[in-house]
């Protein structure tokens, strides 16, 4: 007799084995990845099932097929807002990066696939004197995360550019206009919806470019008193009425270490990778800061960081 534990098991090995048979036929093949080379924490194991899609037909099947065997899946992006878990991935990964990264421009209005750089778009605005993505300069992130978050820094959100969003929940494409986003503070529609970002459209404004790299180093010299250059995920915290840096600093955390992992000494919203942490060193200190803070301020704070593993 077969007992439900082993049942289970031949079941999802089953539709595993649809799942392959059936994007083999669409030419989607699976790679494997070390998720500690995908994320800017540098942390992470393996993810057997990686699939790099190059438009939006592909992530439209991808996701069908997911969703049609019942198995997990995670999109990602430039994995600047993922920790990855010590135990890597068993579910379907897409992934969004430069394989799906085209950048076009007509006027005043951008059209950027979501794996494309946030950084780099804000380049090539500049370089078309196009202004109001300056900010972007500053985000090391995929456009789609960016969007999907509502990434932002200085007063400035992605929200501001946005025109209209193209995705697609496995079941067609749909097309947002920007007031059917749900744009608030670090979230959109896009969380809860279903539906995974293929392209963002932008409207920029025509201005001086030296006006517009003025500013960008404007900018830039404020992100001075972030840690960049190092292995972080930005953000880990949102902020509420009393910014979290702020709150964590209060309670004496800032450059506080666990194993390879600590609080910046520099901003303490920010967690560093400083020598070969784990995500069990990270995961274990963002609980540390949380639990200190909610025991000496009263104050629960919410973690901005998404959670990527089995």
């Amino acid at each position: 007799m077969i007992n439900e534990i082993d049942y289970a098991t031949m079941t999802i090995t089953k539709r595993w084995r649809q799942f392959f048979v059936e994007t083999a036929r669409e030419e989607l093949f699976p790679t494997e990845i070390e998720l500690k080379d995908y994320t800017t924490f540098g942390v992470g194991g393996k993810a057997k099932n990686a699939f790099f899609p190059t438009d939006i037909k592909q992530l439209e099947k991808i996701l069908f097929l997911s969703k049609r065997y019942e198995l997990p899946y995670y999109v990602l992006g430039r994995g600047s807002n993922t920790l990855a878990s010590d135990d890597g991935y068993g579910g379907v990964l897409i992934a969004l990066r430069n394989n799906f990264s085209q950048i076009d421009f007509k006027g005043e209005t951008i059209t950027a696939q979501a794996g494309a750089l946030t950084c780099q778009l804000a380049k090539l605005a500049c370089e078309r004197s196009l202004c109001g993505a300056e900010f972007l300069a500053l985000l090391p992130a995929s456009v789609g995360g960016a969007v999907t978050m509502n990434a932002g820094c200085f007063g400035y959100s992605f929200s501001d550019l946005v025109v209209s969003v193209e995705a697609t929940n496995g079941n067609g494409v749909e097309v947002f206009t920007a007031n059917k986003c749900g744009f608030g503070y670090r979230k959109s529609v896009f969380q809860e919806n279903g539906y995974v970002i293929g392209s963002v459209k932008l409207k920029l404004k025509r201005a001086d470019k030296q006006n517009i790299e003025t500013l960008t180093k404007s900018l830039r010299a404020k992100k001075y008193s972030q840690p960049l250059g190092e292995r972080t995920a930005g953000s880990v915290f949102l902020n509420g009425e009393i910014p979290s840096a702020k709150l964590i600093d209060e309670c004496g955390l800032k450059g506080f270490s666990l194993g390879g992992a600590e609080i910046s000494a520099k901003h303490a919203n920010f967690i560093v990778n400083r020598s070969n942490a784990t995500q069990k060193d990270i995961s274990t200190l963002i609980d540390i800061v949380k639990n200190t803070v909610f025991e000496k301020k009263g104050i629960i704070l919410d973690t901005e960081i998404k959670f990527l593993g089995d």
